[in-house]
């Protein structure tokens, strides 16, 4: 998800980050920025550290960057073009599922606008069920938050 973050206080102007990110961390990355607790429940990751100036704590250089973000949508779309998903993007991939299966999945290295599906080729087999079982390991880890 692109992003723009401008808090002059915390955030050292300029900084670009390739990191994944997704709208599931949006509540408690902004809690993180303003040093507030993240309340229990609250859905998604803190990644405020990648963000912060050095000097108050901040761990962006060098920090490891998640090996993959959630993403969802439970909200039905205007038009019900889509049902319900879920699914994880890593730097380089992104894969989606409805309840009832795959949905989609592609190479944003060799496929930046996504025109290629790779769901169910098999030469992607592997690829496919690593990224499904780490969409199924985050959205459980979210459920038990």
């Amino acid at each position: 998800m692109p992003g723009i973050v401008h808090y002059p206080a915390a955030v050292r102007e300029g900084v670009e980050s390739d990191m994944p990110f997704s709208h599931v961390d949006i509540v408690p990355t902004l809690l993180g920025l303003a040093r507030l607790p993240i309340p229990q429940g609250v859905s998604g990751k803190d990644l405020s550290g990648h963000l912060l100036i050095e000097e108050q704590g901040g761990v962006f250089e060098g920090a490891a960057h998640p090996e993959s973000v959630y993403l969802q949508s439970y909200t039905p779309t205007e038009q019900s073009e889509f049902p319900p998903w879920r699914g994880v993007r890593t730097e380089r991939y992104t894969y989606a599922r409805h309840e009832d299966g795959p949905w989609l999945m592609y190479d944003n290295e060799t496929d930046p606008f996504q025109k290629e599906n790779l769901v169910a080729k098999p030469e992607h087999a592997e690829l496919e069920a690593k990224l499904a079982e780490a969409a199924e390991k985050q959205a459980k880890a979210l459920a038990a938050a």
